[in-house]
């Protein structure tokens, strides 16, 4: 104590002039070689979780089986969950243009959201558009080429809006929200939910509605981050979800929905892009049925001047044309000699 006071006295008390010999004792990080450039600190995790200390300790039986809220989210408790990078909006931009040429005003919308950010992430929308033009493809595919895994949910019928945000531990069949159950399916805290057909969701309060249920997940602030779960009986930070919502028409859509998430035209396929269209289905119709290229190769040239009746619009027409295309293949194929 003597020699601290001495020290104190002559100013500069605990100071090394060694700093190797500081770095050693105290065991300092290394300093990265960009740490002053400009988005060098970037977030790469979040924690979701908090603990769950507050929650019945789960017997060794409850924890085999996942059928406990802790037992169930406990392994990611308090401990950060990784965050997707974003990918390059140029890269981001070319890969959609190339699937989608129709759409540029919505794919520079949603390139516009991964500038300067830190991961992974979009802001919420509502994709408006008639039925069979694409949108629900055109929702996955931007959040699968930002690297983001994807639950689609259908809204289209759905009474009951506790189904997507929790039910509570106090009933037996408890679970998560869909959120939150997306964090545990793939253990991350950044993934993409697209919510399909929002405005067909049932209106009665009766059971919660879809749409009002919503409206705190779509939250960019504050509320993100401390969003309540019934069966975790605490807030978890879901603040790195993406959602892109559809909708045939903004009829019965709330006010406070679309505040939340503006509405973004979704345009008509043309008939110029008969070639791009025809492929992406039939890329589709070959992942669906297991196939690759070898036995199911891409369309020739006389199979595409057969879908020249198709003039834009639906898709849906579209792709019966292409099934059928696959279909007089293998009645051919039958039909040859061994």
């Amino acid at each position: 104590m003597i020699e601290d006071e001495d020290d104190i006295l002559r100013g500069g008390a605990g100071q090394r002039t060694d700093m190797a010999e500081l770095g050693q004792i105290a065991d300092l990080p290394s300093v990265p070689e960009d740490w002053d450039r400009p988005g060098a600190e970037v977030a790469r995790t979040l924690i979701v979780f908090p603990s769950l200390k507050h929650l019945p300790r789960p017997s060794a039986a409850a924890i085999d089986r996942g059928d406990s809220p802790r037992a169930l989210a406990e392994p990611w408790a308090d401990w950060p969950m990784p965050l997707v990078p974003a990918p390059d909006p140029g890269a981001f931009t070319a890969a959609l243009r190339a699937r989608f040429p129709w759409a540029s005003d919505a794919i520079e919308a949603y390139a516009m959201d991964l500038v300067g950010a830190p991961f992974a992430a979009f802001r919420p929308r509502i994709l408006v558009g008639p039925p069979g033009f694409g949108k629900t493809e055109f929702a996955r595919a931007v959040l699968e080429t930002a690297g983001l895994d994807v639950t689609v949910y259908a809204a289209a019928g759905q009474m009951d809006g506790g189904s997507f945000g929790g039910t509570s531990r106090q009933w037996g069949s408890w679970r998560p929200s869909v959120p939150a159950q997306g964090c545990l399916r793939h253990g991350k805290a950044s993934h993409g939910i697209t919510v399909d057909e929002v405005e067909k969701a049932g209106t009665s309060r009766r059971w919660g509605r879809l749409d009002e249920t919503l409206l705190p997940f779509l939250e960019r602030g504050s509320t993100a981050r401390a969003i309540h779960d019934p069966a975790l009986e605490c807030a978890l930070d879901l603040s790195a979800v993406s959602y892109v919502l559809t909708a045939n028409s903004l009829s019965g859509i709330v006010q406070p929905l679309l505040d939340r998430a503006p509405p973004l035209h979704w345009p008509a396929p043309r008939a110029e892009d008969l070639p791009i269209v025809a492929a992406a289905i039939l890329a589709g119709l070959r992942r669906d049925r297991g196939l690759d290229v070898t036995w199911c190769p891409d369309l020739d040239g006389e199979e595409l001047d057969a879908l020249t009746a198709w003039r834009g619009g639906s898709l849906r027409p579209l792709r019966r044309m292409v099934e059928t295309i696959l279909a007089s293949r293998d009645v051919l194929a039958r039909r040859m000699p061994n």
